[in-house]
């Protein structure tokens, strides 16, 4: 922030009150409504460069001590503006049809808890009860009283014998992101867990 401001504020004390106030700002993002924050980082942001590892973001630094003071928008951008570059480092997942952008680091979005695979393990764990409460001694019997097919009943019953460690990592939402329903349904599992955390993505 101070060589943001340096650059373009020759003066040492309005240097000083405006990294101060950057501070002031900084501690009340959140507080600021949706189209103030949205107006200075549009304002801040000369161009963004979307890579395959990273993400690179050019800042303007010129356009800093105008934002600090509340002064008007700033003049349209010049190819002799100053810029610093801010390189994000991005990894690039599949996920199901379409691909998901994941940021490492100890900032990294928490991943929400699927809904789609929590219902899938609910179900397994209740055809579970009902396979081992059933006076039916054939898969395929208690899968038609279940209303399912064979397939679709074996396919899903299996979740219920996912290691622990799995199946609390998808209730919490700790999964790797790209596990999804269709990958939790349509994968051969292994039937030991250190297997199954590989063929899952858990190490």
């Amino acid at each position: 922030m101070f060589d943001a401001v340096r650059l373009n504020v020759a003066d040492a004390a309005e240097q000083k009150r405006l990294v101060a106030r950057a501070g002031e700002l900084a501690s009340t993002w959140d507080e600021l409504l949706p189209a103030r924050r949205r107006g200075i980082v549009c304002t801040l942001i000369g161009r963004i460069d979307v890579k395959a590892d990273r993400v690179a973001i050019q800042m303007l630094p010129s356009r800093m001590a105008p934002i600090l003071n509340d002064a008007p928008a700033a003049t349209p951008l010049s190819d002799t503006d100053e810029r610093i570059t801010l390189q994000v480092p991005v990894q690039l997942q599949r996920v199901g049809l379409g691909t998901k952008m994941i940021v490492p680091g100890p900032n990294r979005p928490t991943v929400r808890p699927d809904p789609g695979m929590i219902t899938l393990l609910a179900k397994a764990h209740r055809l579970q009860q009902k396979v081992l409460s059933s006076a039916r001694t054939g898969i395929g019997e208690i899968a038609e009283e279940a209303g399912l097919s064979g397939s679709y009943f074996t396919r899903l019953l299996r979740l219920a014998w996912l290691a622990p460690d799995i199946t609390q990592a998808i209730l919490e939402g700790r999964h790797p992101p790209a596990l999804t329903a269709i990958k939790l349904m349509g994968k051969a599992l292994p039937p030991d867990w250190d297997g199954q955390r590989t063929a899952l993505g858990f190490t």
